[in-house]
């Protein structure tokens, strides 16, 4: 007598047949865009370029797959091994227990394939970063040569060194807190975890109350590296007169995030010592500690120093960090470099001189590079793959004249590239640049007071 469903050997090549063709398309999917891109780069001569990204991905997703692969699977044992003998068996409990035992004769095999999957996941995620990774390893000896004031630290640390920290540090914080949250889910399957328990003793055991607070203690110290790291975003703050560092960043936002990562350190601390004595008390005050130092230290404080110490005398606080920002934007123009000459200067203008600088007073700009970069894209942008960027001023000779006129290149713009009809030929092949310039003169315009264009 056949089993129900089973199919006889000489009618399956069937389904054969057809994963054996799932199984080619998705290759041939594959491994059809590794070619082309392969080929593009050659012709090109940056096959050295191709290789070395490919590389550098292949190693990010291994190495950070590889990394959490062993941190969940390592936890999933554990969850297993310190499960308890005994459970105290509620009515929703015993659903559970029901769905353990069925599942337990595939969970030598199942955890494995889990952790690969999401650890697949992962590293396919990681290797996202593979340029942030090559100019933080590439960036050793990189320097800028004026160090910013706040932390002395050269430009080039904020360029290549801290993206990269801080993509570590956030991977960190974030698989701890996803493997704790699916170890959580483990123990409560398990039963290491009752929430139907009666008794509040009985509800988590002592053996996986040191677990998680392991876990968690993990968590507190990713996330104090996390505000150790954050002081450094100071030096972006919009918070001030201008775009940096300003009074209450420096005097106030600044040590409340030192006061943040120590007392997340204490709170990890104490989340180490509830493995060891299995109170419940500590890790609660822990979490009460960091959440009260977050609300009163991070944020009233600096909220009221900035209304009622900054506010109230604004330009007087603030006139040491706008003198700074002022010096690192001439450093990094290179304005620090010109020299300055003191000129004699005529009190009075007559219609004489007015005629004998004509080259200078027709050139006197009245168009903003803002307000006419949006008459550009509103009049000459023509297709919705060209934008333009900036307006910029230069000068030209024009009929013999020297002008100054303000001018843009139409650009393209890659979200605009349609498509349809082969994404990758569009932006290889078909759409691979902008096309031209616009140029208006700096101090005339047409009867419409649309700009007056000499090039269009």
């Amino acid at each position: 007598m056949s089993r129900v469903g089973y199919l006889p050997r000489q009618r399956r090549w069937p389904f054969y047949v057809a994963g054996v063709v799932i199984a080619l398309l998705i290759l041939f999917t594959i491994s059809s865009g590794f070619v082309v891109n392969l080929l593009w780069y050659r012709e090109v001569h940056l096959s050295q370029v191709f290789w070395s990204v490919l590389r550098t991905k292949l190693v990010l997703g291994f190495l950070f797959g590889i990394l959490f692969f062993a941190g969940l699977f390592v936890n999933l044992w554990m969850v297993r091994k310190i499960t308890p003998d005994t459970r105290v068996l509620t009515p929703d409990q015993e659903v559970i227990e029901h769905i353990r035992q069925l599942a337990d004769p595939y969970l030598r095999l199942l955890i494995p394939v889990v952790c690969a999957v999401l650890a697949i996941i992962v590293g396919l995620a990681a290797s996202k970063q593979w340029q942030t990774f090559l100019l933080w390893r590439n960036s050793s000896g990189v320097s800028f040569g004026t160090p910013e004031p706040l932390f002395h630290k050269d430009p080039a640390f904020y360029i290549f060194t801290l993206p990269w920290w801080k993509f570590v540090q956030g991977w960190v914080f974030s698989t701890l807190v996803g493997i704790t949250f699916l170890t959580i889910l483990a123990h409560i399957l398990w039963g290491g975890i009752r929430p139907q328990a009666p008794r509040f003793a009985d509800k988590v055991a002592p053996q996986v109350r040191a677990h998680l607070s392991i876990l968690l203690g993990l968590i507190m110290v990713a996330k104090a590296v996390g505000y150790w790291l954050g002081r450094f975003n100071l030096l972006g703050s919009p918070r001030g007169i201008v775009q940096g560092a300003s009074y209450t960043d420096v005097h106030a936002q600044l040590p409340a995030l030192y006061v943040l990562a120590i007392a997340a350190l204490i709170s990890a601390i104490l989340f180490f010592l509830n493995a060891r004595v299995k109170l419940w008390s500590l890790p609660v005050i822990s979490v009460v500690l960091l959440v009260l130092v977050s609300v009163v230290v991070g944020t009233a404080i600096p909220a009221f120093v900035q209304q009622f110490s900054v506010k109230p005398q604004e330009s007087q606080r603030e006139q040491p960090y706008i003198q700074d920002n002022i010096a690192g934007t001439r450093a990094a123009f290179g304005l620090d470099k010109v020299q300055l000459t003191q000129q004699s200067v005529q009190p009075l203008v007559t219609a004489k001189d007015l005629a004998a600088n004509d080259a200078t007073v027709s050139n006197i700009r009245l168009w903003r590079p803002s307000v006419l970069e949006q008459d550009f894209q509103s009049l000459q942008r023509i297709r919705n793959y060209y934008e333009f960027n900036d307006v910029d001023v230069d000068r030209y000779t024009i009929n013999g004249v020297p002008r100054v006129l303000m001018i843009s290149a139409r650009e393209l713009s890659t979200p605009g590239i349609p498509q349809t009809g082969g994404a990758w030929q569009n932006q290889h092949l078909a759409y691979t640049h902008g096309i031209g310039v616009v140029a208006a003169q700096v101090n005339t315009s047409a009867p419409d007071g649309s700009p007056q264009f000499t090039a269009q």
